[in-house]
């Protein structure tokens, strides 16, 4: 596996407030189901941002998967947002938002603005299954070269979205973010995020900072990698890492939320 450092990334887990129990038993299952291991290259820097190339219209697609649950709070200006930046670029681009089975509004507020963003796709889970199953669900029907992970709070600046796309395109299987700036969490969030970190650091060899950031990219050939495995959605994040020829953290601007609201999924 080559292990580029200082780069862009998807991130699909968030253990910060996690039962440990779980997450014991994800790890295990994980370790099961990918006894490969691999090398670690570490030197094989693909060079600064400021040196990529600008993408034209026939460069990439992108999808863009947004896991929803109860956030009608924020869901007009979570859309807004992002039908705003990426019609504003040349990329083939569609919107996922996937709705595991909201209680409130959500799902009608998507409908009604899929009514008139063409680019707008939604999938209704009829049950909750949680932030991980989500995610699978729409990786699983996305059909981008590209797939961009988000939380529908878009904690993120759109523009390290778009540098995530871009070194994906570039050749990087899984590009993870990892989380600067002004994050606001409570203590008893810091903490589990710290604690986590610290374990999957102690249990496994992968180069990586943030596990609990909920932002990234995958190229479509792990996606399909991903697809062909069967395992079950439990911990996306380091099934990703076990799977990837490649991956990458960099760093993602967090101070720029569109609420102070969170998203809705507790972990």
């Amino acid at each position: 596996r080559t292990n580029t450092l200082n780069r862009p990334a998807i991130c699909a887990l968030d253990i910060q407030t996690g039962c440990m129990a779980c997450i014991t038993g994800a790890i295990d299952n994980l370790c099961t189901a990918h006894a490969v291991k691999r090398s670690q290259q570490e030197n094989n820097c693909l060079g600064p941002f400021g040196a990529l190339p600008i993408l034209m219209q026939d460069d990439l697609d992108v999808s863009i998967v947004i896991p929803i649950y109860n956030n009608a709070s924020i869901l007009p200006a979570t859309i807004e947002k992002l039908q705003s930046y990426f019609s504003r670029t040349r990329l083939r681009y569609d919107l996922i938002f996937v709705n595991d089975a909201s209680t409130d509004a959500s799902l009608s507020i998507i409908e009604t603005a899929a009514q008139t963003i063409t680019n707008i796709k939604l999938l209704n889970l009829a049950m909750n299954g949680g932030q991980q199953r989500a995610l699978m669900q729409g990786f699983m029907v996305a059909g981008g070269k590209v797939v961009i992970a988000v939380d529908a709070d878009l904690p993120c600046e759109m523009t390290d979205l778009m540098r995530l796309a871009q070194m994906a395109n570039e050749g990087v299987e899984l590009v993870l973010g990892k989380r600067t700036g002004d994050i606001r969490r409570t203590w008893l969030r810091r903490l589990g995020s710290k604690i986590g970190n610290l374990l999957f650091r102690l249990l496994f060899e992968f180069q990586i900072q943030d596990f609990g950031c909920g932002i990234g990219a995958i190229r479509r050939q792990l996606i399909e990698r991903l697809r062909s495995h069967g395992v079950p959605a439990r911990l996306i994040k380091l099934d990703l890492l076990f799977l990837a020829e490649s991956y990458v953290e960099v760093d993602v601007n967090t101070t720029n939320t569109i609420s102070q609201n969170r998203s809705s999924y507790s972990f």
